[in-house]
Formats: structure tokens, sequence, C-alpha cells
């Protein structure tokens, strides 16, 4: 495989989506999954573009309460040996975050959320939070520090679920200046028409007014006009 792999954006955003929704084995090789035809077909064309393989879409219909989804299998034993030497790990719980530039990391965050990403709209209808879902806590916890060092402010909340063995964790991204970054640096590498829509600047929540406010009678409110309209006097002078 050629090493210059590693400075395309679309190959990170393609192993963000297989860490996020996908399956690497052996046996079967590489599986992508969505309800998205959107994201299959996005898919598809980066392997084909990338690495010049051929792969099948094919259709699965689950028992409900779950939904029919795509699955994108890509059979190729020689492309897994090679991620997995290039010490990328994949499945529900182990999939590592790989070591990146700002750039490609956000190319790979926003396939990670273009696979198990949520957008939370606010009773305003403006954005109230970025989720991401896993089971994997600690990789969660490595983006949240990365993301970290550019200056976003994470949440990480872990909840147990009826019915399911393990725990689950969400990644938040909340607040205004953390949305606009995510806004800013995510929206150009999704793919999704539908969670890319809500990534824009239009979407994001007004500033709050964080001075402090405090009771003074009519007597302090003369006195404090007089001292503004003095030292206001002052200055032009």
């Amino acid at each position: 495989m050629d090493k210059s792999l590693f400075e395309k954006e679309d190959f990170w955003w393609l192993i963000g989506f297989l860490q996020g929704d996908s399956s690497v084995d052996l046996r079967n090789g590489i599986w992508f999954h969505s309800t998205d035809p959107e994201l299959i077909q996005t898919a598809k064309n980066a392997i084909t573009h990338l690495f010049g393989l051929r792969s099948s879409i094919y259709l699965e219909t689950p028992k409900p309460p779950w939904k029919p989804r795509l699955r994108l299998a890509v059979y190729s034993r020689t492309l897994v040996r090679w991620l997995s030497r290039q010490q990328l790990s994949f499945g529900t719980q182990g999939w590592n975050v790989p070591m990146l530039s700002k750039n490609l990391f956000c190319s790979y965050l926003a396939g990670l959320f273009d696979a198990e990403g949520q957008v939370v709209l606010a009773p305003s209808r403006k954005l109230s939070r970025f989720v991401i879902h896993s089971a994997n806590g600690p990789s969660l916890r490595v983006i949240a520090q990365r993301m970290g060092e550019f200056g976003v402010e994470c949440f990480l909340r872990e909840r147990r679920r009826d019915g399911k063995p393990s725990t689950h964790y969400q990644l938040e991204v909340r607040k205004r200046r953390n949305l606009e970054w995510f806004v800013g640096n995510i929206e150009k590498h999704s793919h999704l028409h539908r969670k890319k829509c809500y990534l824009t600047e239009e979407l994001l929540p007004k500033y709050r007014n964080n001075g402090i406010c405090k009771q003074v009678n009519l007597a302090q409110v003369r006195h404090l006009t007089s001292l503004t309209t003095d030292c206001k006097a002052g200055f032009l002078s």
C-alpha cells in the first residue's frame, strides 16, 4: 500500500467510520454498517479511490425493533493485514485513536461522528450539543484529551442501559465556543448531509451575558451616572 495514504483526509475519514460502526477480521474482511445509503456510497467510493478494491452492498433485515441497515463488504485479507500492521485497532470496545495532525484528526473525527454521532437541538431550534456514542470509554477519553489540546472542552458521560451488558459512553460537546469549534472544523470533513446541514454558524446559540448584576438604590445610580459623565468629559477634553 502507498504510504501517501496517511496524508489523505478521505483515508482518515474512512478509518473513523470504520471504527465507529463496522467490523474487521481475516475471515469476513471489512464490513461497514449504516442505515444511510449516502454514507455507504461514500465509503464504497473511498475504498475504490484509495485502494482500488471492489466492494459489495447488502441489505440486512434484522428482527424488530431493529431497523434494516446496509452492509458494505470488502473481501480483502490483504487490506485487513495491512491495517493491522499500521497499529490500528477495531471492534466495539477495542478501537484505538490514531495520533494525527489537527486537520487529519478532524477528518478522522468527522468519520466517527458520521457513523456514531448525534445532533441535539434546544427548544429554540439552536444547537444544544453534539454527541458521539460508543462502548469504548477509554478511546472517547483520548479524543476528549486531544480536543482539549485545541482548546475544546468535552464532557464524557457514562450510562448503564437495561438489557445491555456493557456500559455506554457519550462524548458531548456543549457551550457556544466549543460548538463553534466543532462546526468550523468538522463540517468540511463530514459526508452525511442529514448531520452536516446542522453544522452551521446560523444554528449556534447566542453568547450568554456573564456580567455580574448587583442591586443598587437610586442614589447610587445617580452617583455612578455622574462619575461616568465626568470621566467622559475629561476624556473628550
